[in-house]
C-alpha cells in the first residue's frame, strides 16, 4: 500500500486572495456607492413606516424580515397607490377640493416614477457590488463578468466601461433618489394641506442612472454590430 506523506498545508497569503492592485482606485468610489445605497434603503423604510403607520422599530423589523429589496419596493408602490386614490368630486367642487385632488394625483404619479427609479437603483447596486472586477482597458475603464440565469440559460450582463467618474455620478444618483423619497414622504405627511408643501425639488435631484444609460448604450451597440439574420 502506498502511503501519502502528511505534509502541512501552506498558509494562504492575503496577497493571493485580495483584489488585484489595479482595482484599488475603485475602493473609494465603490465605498461611496455602498454608503449612499444604504442611506437610500433607510429612506425607503421611513416611507414604509409612514404608509403603514408603524414605528421606527417596527419598520426596522420589517426591513430585516423583507431583506429582498424588490419586495419592499413593490410594497411601497402598492401602499402608495392605495393611499393616493383620487376621491370623487361633486358637481361643484370647491377650490380646496380641486387642489387636494390635484395634489393626490401628483403624489400618485411621483410614486410611480420613484418605484421605477428604485428598481433601477437595485439593479445598479447588484451590478456594481456583486461579482469580482476582472478587467481594465488601456484607457482606464474597468469591467467585470456578470452572468444572469434566465430562461434556462446564462446571459451575460456586460458591465464594461466603468470609470471612477461614472461611479461618483452613480453615488450622486443614489442621493438624488433619496431626496425624491424624502420629498415624497414630506408631502404625503400633509396630503390634506398641499398649500403647506415644500417647493418642488431642483432639477439636479431628478437624475437618471449613469450605469443604466451605459448598459443600454452597450446593448444597442451590440445589436447594431450583429449581422442581420439570413432568410431561408
Amino acid at each position: 500500500m502506498a502511503w501519502i506523506k502528511n505534509e502541512p498545508i501552506p498558509p494562504v497569503r492575503q496577497a493571493e486572495i485580495e483584489p488585484h492592485a489595479i482595482f484599488r482606485k475603485l475602493y473609494r468610489p465603490l465605498g461611496a456607492v455602498s454608503i449612499t445605497f444604504a442611506d437610500l434603503e433607510a429612506h425607503l423604510t421611513i416611507a414604509l413606516n409612514l404608509l403603514l403607520g408603524t414605528s421606527w422599530r417596527e419598520g426596522a423589523a420589517l426591513e430585516w424580515l423583507m431583506q429582498n429589496l424588490n419586495n419592499r419596493i413593490e410594497l411601497f408602490y402598492f401602499l402608495a397607490i392605495r393611499a393616493t386614490r383620487v376621491p370623487r368630486l361633486g358637481a361643484t367642487p370647491s377650490a380646496r377640493e380641486l387642489a387636494q385632488a390635484e395634489a393626490i394625483r401628483t403624489l400618485r404619479a411621483s410614486a410611480e416614477a420613484i418605484r421605477k427609479e428604485l428598481t433601477q437603483v437595485n439593479s445598479d447596486r447588484n451590478n456594481l457590488l456583486h461579482g469580482a472586477w476582472t478587467g481594465l482597458s488601456p484607457d482606464g475603464l474597468y469591467a467585470k463578468d456578470r452572468l444572469q440565469a434566465t430562461g434556462g440559460r446564462l446571459v451575460e450582463i456586460p458591465v464594461r466601461g466603468i470609470s471612477v467618474q461614472l461611479l461618483n455620478e452613480q453615488a450622486d444618483y443614489f442621493i438624488s433618489i433619496s431626496m425624491r423619497l424624502a420629498d415624497w414622504t414630506a408631502r404625503f405627511r400633509r396630503i390634506d394641506r398641499p398649500d403647506l408643501w415644500p417647493a418642488p425639488l431642483h432639477e439636479r435631484y431628478l437624475r437618471r442612472s449613469p450605469l443604466g444609460r451605459l448598459l443600454r448604450d452597450q446593448k444597442a451597440a451590440t445589436r447594431r454590430s450583429q449581422p442581420p439574420a439570413s432568410r431561408a
